[in-house]
C-alpha cells in the first residue's frame, strides 16, 4: 500500500465510521459462529462479547486455534493481548523441542502460545486453583497439545500445602487469610533436574520467594531465560532489589517491561503524591536470559 494510500485511511474524516463498520462485520461473523481470521478481529470479539458478560462467569470462545474454555472473560481478553498480540512470553532458541515450566498456567494461554511456536517442546505447567486447573486440562486436551504435563499444585519452596485466596479469575494467590483453600504446593526446585530453556511464572507475589530458593539451592543455574511477572505489593516490593541483584550475581542478563501502577491488583490501596501514579502497586514483566 502506497504511503499516500496509508495516510488516507490513517487521517480521513472516515476512519470512525470505517471502524465502526469492521466492529459490525466482526460481530455479524461471531454470531454465525464464525472463525475469527486475524488477532484485531479476535480481540474486537473478544472485546464486544466476553466485555458484556458478569466477571467470574464461564464460558468458550472459538479462536482462530480453536474453542478455548475460560472462567472469567475480561481475564481471558487481557491474557490474549499479553499473549498473543503484545507476544510478552515468546522468546528464541535454536532447540526444536526445548523445555519450559509454567507456573502460573490459568486457562492455558501461554501454553498455547507456546506450541505454537515450538510444537515439539516439553511443557511443565502448575496452576494452584483446582477449579482452575481442571479448565486448564479441558483446553489441552481439547486442542490436542501433546508433551504438556499439568500439575494442580502451586510453585513454591517446599513441598506439602499452602493457603490460596482463589480469585476464580487471574489474580488467586497463596495467602494467609483464614478463608483461604488449602491447595498443593510442590518445590519447584524439585521439579527442576535438567535445563529449562524457559521459566515462566505469574504466581502473584510467590515469585519473591520462589526465586530465592532457586538461587539458594544453586537450580537457577539449570534456567537459561526467565519471563516473570512481578508484583508489589506493600509486603513486597522491597524485594525486587533483592531478586534483581541475585540474578545478576548467578550470570543474567536482566530487563524490565510492561511496568505500570496497578490500582486494580489485589491488595491494600498505596496512595501517593503523584497524580499520574494512583497507587503504589505495581505490575511488571521481568526478563532475565544467559549470554
Amino acid at each position: 500500500m502506497s504511503v499516500a494510500v496509508t495516510e488516507f485511511f490513517v487521517n480521513s474524516p472516515l476512519r470512525p465510521v470505517l471502524r465502526a463498520g469492521a466492529r459490525a462485520y466482526y460481530c455479524a461473523r461471531h454470531r454465525l459462529g464464525l472463525t475469527p481470521k486475524s488477532e484485531v478481529e479476535t480481540d474486537v470479539r473478544l472485546g464486544r462479547f466476553t466485555g458484556r458478560e458478569r466477571r467470574y462467569t464461564p464460558g468458550q470462545f472459538r479462536f482462530p486455534f480453536g474453542l478455548v474454555s475460560y472462567v472469567d472473560g475480561r481475564s481471558l481478553r487481557y491474557q490474549y493481548q499479553e499473549i498473543f498480540i503484545q507476544r510478552c512470553y515468546d522468546f528464541v532458541t535454536t532447540s526444536a523441542s526445548p523445555v519450559i515450566i509454567d507456573c502460573g498456567g490459568n486457562v492455558g494461554m501461554s501454553v498455547i502460545r507456546f506450541k505454537h511456536l515450538y510444537p515439539e517442546a516439553a511443557i511443565t505447567v502448575l496452576e494452584a486453583d483446582p477449579e482452575i486447573a481442571e479448565v486448564l486440562r479441558t483446553n489441552v486436551a481439547a486442542l490436542n497439545l501433546k508433551d504438556v504435563e499439568t500439575v494442580n499444585a502451586a510453585a513454591w519452596d517446599t513441598n506439602g500445602q499452602v493457603r490460596f485466596s482463589a480469585e476464580h479469575a487471574d489474580g488467586g494467590r497463596i495467602d494467609d487469610a483464614h478463608t483461604s483453600l488449602q491447595v498443593e504446593a510442590v518445590r519447584l526446585a524439585d521439579l527442576i533436574t535438567r535445563r529449562v530453556d524457559m521459566l515462566k511464572m505469574d504466581i502473584e507475589g510467590a515469585e519473591y520467594t520462589v526465586i530465592r530458593d532457586l538461587r539458594d539451592t544453586g537450580k537457577i543455574g539449570l534456567v537459561d531465560r526467565l519471563v516473570c511477572e512481578i508484583h508489589g505489593r506493600d509486603e513486597e516490593s522491597d524485594q525486587l532489589g533483592d531478586v534483581l541483584s541475585g540474578l545478576k550475581r548467578t550470570g543474567f542478563i536482566v530487563t524490565l517491561n510492561f511496568a505500570r501502577s496497578a490500582p486494580d491488583m489485589p491488595g491494600h490501596r498505596r496512595p501517593t503524591p503523584f497524580p499520574s501514579v494512583p497507587d503504589a502497586k505495581f505490575l511488571l514483566h521481568l526478563y532475565a536470559w544467559r549470554q
